[in-house]
């Protein structure tokens, strides 16, 4: 049907014309996401642990629809394109037909498993994080504050705060941390779409698909992800005179999405976990592991991703140091990446305390509470 279209439209049409709507609604389904995750915190800390779960399916099978939907508003863009242009970006996308679906998966069953994961990672925080309320018992506050008052160097404030007031304060902070790296690359991706107006701007479809990439990935859209990173590749294997940055990363999303939201959850779900082990209701106790394993999804994955690319992007800038993309986001991201690395290590050793420790609790600085 798309190709008959093709056929028969003759009228002319604006390089950009069409894709503006498009990123609008990965805007909103991006934005409809993030209000999933303290809808489902609401309800669940309602107790109807019931409707937080069709929550989370209804969530799931919408954005997946939407995304493949606009996927093929996409594809359908660049079949209306000059074909001698845009023919290297439209085989890229070949697992799309020519009737604008898509097929179930855009990648390997791992990548696919993993992308959901990641995606679901959030509102599975947020509902752990509501459940803890149910869970955070006089005996169980009281460990908590043994175990963190005397911990350098903030032990005090989060034994102050409490865990119910960190996990919220992390659901809270993460949430604001994704919004403004959106809203930054929302009003960063207009110069975008005025360079791509530009026809003798040859590195304006890179710059057009390395920022919605990035604003896919900030807003959980990784189906659309995917389909970005496929379009950069392209790119990049059509840049037959190597002038494009050949490093396709995560840089953005790593700070809002792992130092921000998922390693600060991973660790403090351990906290809750491990101090109601014995007495946790099973509903609960099968939604903390959920949380916990999409964190280590989450946090594994993009750390494997920002190890290979900090390598990539020194490995490139070693060649050609007058390369620019990236310098400061690498030496922002070098650090925060050890870092992240070395607590996700820690989490990893705290989770493992879980079943080694007859108390089921692992103190780093002095072993077996």
């Amino acid at each position: 049907m798309c190709e008959m279209q093709n056929l028969l439209d003759t009228t002319e049409h604006s390089i950009s014309d069409g894709l503006w709507p498009i990123y609008d609604q990965c805007i909103m389904i991006a934005l409809a996401q993030f209000a999933c995750a303290p809808l489902i915190f609401v309800v669940s800390r309602r107790g109807n642990d019931h409707a937080a779960g069709v929550i989370l399916v209804l969530m799931l099978v919408c954005s997946t629809g939407f995304q493949y939907w606009l996927a093929g508003k996409l594809v359908f863009w660049l079949k209306r394109q000059p074909r001698g242009k845009w023919q290297h970006s439209i085989d890229a996308l070949s697992h799309l037909n020519g009737r604008c679906g898509m097929r179930c998966a855009t990648s390997g069953g791992l990548a696919c498993m993993l992308g959901t994961l990641e995606a679901v990672d959030p509102a599975l925080d947020a509902w752990a994080a509501a459940n803890a309320y149910s869970l955070y018992t006089g005996p169980v506050k009281e460990k908590f504050t043994a175990a963190w008052e005397d911990a350098p160097p903030a032990g005090w404030l989060v034994a102050r705060l409490g865990l119910l007031g960190i996990l919220f304060s992390i659901l809270l902070g993460s949430m604001l941390c994704q919004l403004i790296a959106l809203r930054w690359l929302v009003q960063r991706h207009a110069g975008r779409f005025d360079r791509f107006e530009e026809e003798d701007d040859e590195d304006a479809a890179f710059a057009m698909w390395y920022n919605w990439k990035h604003t896919t990935d900030i807003g959980g859209l990784l189906i659309l992800h995917d389909v970005f990173d496929k379009l950069l590749h392209a790119e990049l294997e059509h840049d037959v005179e190597e002038k494009l940055y050949p490093v396709v990363d995560r840089f953005h999303s790593f700070l809002p999405k792992v130092v921000a939201e998922a390693l600060p959850s991973f660790w403090f779900q351990i906290s809750i976990f491990a101090l109601t082990y014995d007495s946790c209701p099973f509903n609960k106790y099968v939604v903390n592991i959920a949380s916990i394993t999409s964190s280590i999804a989450c946090v594994s994955n993009l750390l494997r991703l920002q190890m290979t690319t900090l390598c990539q992007t020194w490995h490139y800038t070693s060649k050609r140091p007058s390369a620019s993309a990236g310098g400061f986001l690498y030496w922002l991201n070098l650090p925060v990446a050890l870092l992240a690395l070395c607590c996700f290590i820690a989490c990893l050793a705290r989770f493992a305390g879980v079943w080694i420790c007859p108390s089921h609790i692992l103190v780093l600085s002095h072993g077996c509470f």
